[in-house]
């Protein structure tokens, strides 16, 4: 009679490890961007608003701020205290999302941009399409590792 084979018990173990790490990664990915829309929705709602058209300034705390919109038509400028135009960052596939101010203003994720802690930045909004039409607020925001950590964790 011949010798049954053994089942890889080496190899089922190492795969129900390997399952497990993965759904843990995943939903500490998920539990991160919950994490960022969260810090942005605190820092937001602490904001007052900006009449589009109507310039503001922004003294940087962190290596970020982002743009929150109420128009979707909304174009903005940013220069640093130098007068030189920065770099503004529309967000990737998934990192849009909407933001209620205390004071009821819809807001959407528009731009990010790169700061100098204590630099001050001019920023200027403007709706092409609806003119004077909507409101903007210009916040530091902190939490872009978050995104990484989200991104690395689902990955």
């Amino acid at each position: 009679m011949a010798d049954a084979t053994k089942a890889p018990k080496g190899w089922l173990i190492a795969g129900l490890v390997l399952l497990l790490l993965s759904f843990a990664g995943c939903g500490y990915g998920c539990f991160s961007f919950s994490g960022f829309i969260g810090d942005l929705t605190d820092v937001a709602e602490g904001s007052s608003t900006t009449a589009m058209g109507t310039a503001t300034s922004l003294r940087a705390t962190g290596d970020a701020a982002v743009i929150l919109t109420s128009s979707t038509n909304a174009t903005c400028r940013a220069q640093d205290s130098a007068g030189n135009e920065v770099t503004l960052d529309e967000p990737g596939a998934g990192t849009t999302g909407t933001v209620e101010t205390t004071d009821g203003v819809s807001l959407d994720f528009s731009y990010s941009f790169d700061t100098q802690p204590d630099e001050t930045y001019d920023v200027l909004c403007v709706d092409e399409i609806g003119g004077a039409n909507g409101q903007y607020v210009v916040v530091p925001f902190p939490g872009f590792g978050k995104i990484a950590t989200g991104l690395g964790g689902i990955g």
